[in-house]
């Protein structure tokens, strides 16, 4: 439980966003959409659990004194750095084998948002303005994610939604 706990699966909700594309385009009860679809929400899913673990290592200590996230199984003790990088790294490897069944397009969309929220978790979080922004296209690089997963064609108008 504390694996799945640290992986934040509570926050998977967020990459049904990779939905908005193909639905919009009609395309999404296609069995060969519906499978990359899949794919690309499991590749985003587990990135983003990667990212969460190397995010909670960072701020261990700091995360300690906080009520809320110092029941969070790093903070709190009951998952060791060891166990916590080895389910990063295993969460990663996941992610790696689902964006490797899609376009390349899809795999540079996924390494961009991998950049972002590692930089944010390596100090830009601390910078408001930019902190904004890089969740804010975080988001949009999901929606961007469905569609190049989909080989769904988006208009400068979908780029423009997806981003605000």
């Amino acid at each position: 439980m504390k694996y799945l706990q640290a992986m934040r699966i509570q926050q998977w909700s967020k990459n049904l966003l990779v939905l908005v594309a193909p639905f919009a385009a009609g395309d999404v009860f296609h069995y060969a959409v519906l499978s990359k679809i899949l794919y690309a929400l499991l590749a985003f899913s587990f990135a983003a659990s990667a990212n969460y673990i190397i995010n909670d290592l960072r701020d261990v200590d700091r995360d300690r004194t906080n009520p809320k996230k110092s029941h969070r199984p790093i903070a709190s003790g009951r998952m060791s750095r060891s166990e916590a990088w080895a389910v990063a790294i295993l969460n990663a490897i996941a992610a790696i084998g689902f964006s490797v069944l899609l376009p390349g397009a899809f795999q540079l969309t996924l390494a961009i948002y991998v950049a972002l929220t590692l930089l944010y978790s390596f100090g830009l979080k601390h910078e408001p303005i930019v902190e904004l922004l890089i969740v804010s296209f975080g988001f949009a690089l999901r929606a961007i994610g469905g569609a190049t997963a989909t080989h769904t064609p988006s208009s400068s108008w979908f780029l423009v939604v997806a981003t605000f």
